[in-house]
């Protein structure tokens, strides 16, 4: 059996720092889909000033009253 020196290849032990820095990862992704929804819906409303004005107060009187 042959046996892997991950030092011969360049792998080190990791500090803490590295382990506690995270970059990349579910909350990335999760970070750039709601900045995607959100921009989508920002843009939307820019747009379409008018339907989401009437949408806004149609919901906005509907639990005032």
């Amino acid at each position: 059996m042959i046996n892997l020196e991950l030092e011969k290849i360049g792998a080190h032990e990791m500090s803490l720092q590295e382990m506690t820095n995270t970059e990349g990862g579910l909350v990335s992704i999760v970070g750039t889909i709601a900045k995607f929804v959100v921009g989508a819906w920002l843009t939307d409303s820019i747009f379409n000033l008018n339907t989401s004005t009437a949408n806004f107060m149609e919901g906005y009187n509907s639990v005032r009253n």
